[in-house]
């Protein structure tokens, strides 16, 4: 599904005026925006185990990856620019939420109740605060001891390999969007459904939007109250703070919702294993549609 329009490749809105104003928001205040990031990343605690610890240190150092640095220039920029982002920095948390997140909002959508548990409520950051998730139940989802999580991609690499019950041995199992479920090929298990920000969530699984391009939609269609894909039915919900984003460039936007599913949050596992990702091109089960982010061969 194509958007109708398309403003900026920034923060967009399914209405054109909020959209307008949320944007201006995050443009006029970008400097500022990607400074207090950057001071939420210098002053908290880091979480990434593994691997990706390594490779984050690794390519911070900048001593090994020149290959793919001048391969992949862009895409290499890019994720430098990500490099020490983590799920805690990025996501909204009743403990991460900001006064500037609630401004913001407001320029989205100012009328009563649009944000809160009920109409009458007022749109202040302590009553947006009550409906977000806890830092404190995420990290116990991710960060616990002996916690493993399968990301599940839909390439058809996965045919006549029966990865089903090894991919259902994991603690956690994430896949994206619509995902098709084949047991003996996919596995059945899943506790994490990574999407954007047209993809309506499925019950009883813990959701996370990474919508880059259009992250204002998210916010209206999931956490609105009357929002068209509003789901009590979903345990977890993260979206992408909205002054976080404004942080970050707009360069993140090249990177697929795998990989930044992989980066913010399957990095902070102990152990993370990657089933699903081995073609570039093709679905699993949908013919003529691929992932078609420009940053894609970088990421493999």
């Amino acid at each position: 599904v194509q958007p109708v329009v398309q403003p900026h490749k920034s923060l967009q809105c399914a209405q054109v005026h909020q959209l307008v104003e949320g944007e201006k928001m995050c443009q006029e205040g970008f400097q500022q925006y990607e400074k207090d990031l950057r001071d939420v990343v210098q002053g908290s605690k880091h979480f990434r185990k593994s691997k990706a610890a390594e490779l984050e240190q690794v390519w911070a150092r900048k001593t090994t990856n020149e290959e793919l640095r001048k391969r992949y220039p862009d895409a290499a920029a890019a994720f430098e620019e990500i490099l020490h982002l983590e799920g805690p920095h990025v996501f909204a948390f009743k403990e991460t939420w900001t006064d500037k997140d609630t401004e913001i909002l407001r320029r989205i959508d100012s009328n009563p109740g649009v944000w809160t548990e009920d109409e009458n409520k007022e749109l202040t950051s302590e009553n947006v605060r009550v409906r977000l998730p806890s830092l404190d139940d995420f990290l116990k989802l991710v960060n616990g001891d002996h916690q493993d999580v399968a990301i599940v991609g839909s390439s058809p690499s996965l045919k006549g390999k029966a990865l089903g019950k090894i991919i259902d041995g994991h603690s956690e199992v994430a896949r994206f969007n619509d995902f098709p479920i084949e047991p003996e090929t996919t596995g059945q298990k899943t506790t994490w459904q990574a999407l954007n920000r047209w993809v309506r969530p499925r019950e009883n699984i813990n959701l996370i939007d990474v919508e880059m391009v259009q992250t204002f939609d998210s916010w209206r269609w999931r956490f609105a109250r009357q929002g068209q894909f509003a789901s009590p039915a979903t345990p977890l919900m993260l979206l992408l703070r909205p002054s976080a984003r404004c942080g970050m460039k707009n360069t993140v936007d090249s990177f697929s919702r795998g990989f930044l599913y992989y980066w913010f949050v399957g990095s902070l596992y102990e152990t993370t294993d990657l089933y699903g990702f081995g073609e570039l091109t093709g679905h699993l089960h949908k013919k003529n549609c691929g992932v078609y982010e420009p940053s894609i061969p970088f990421e493999h």
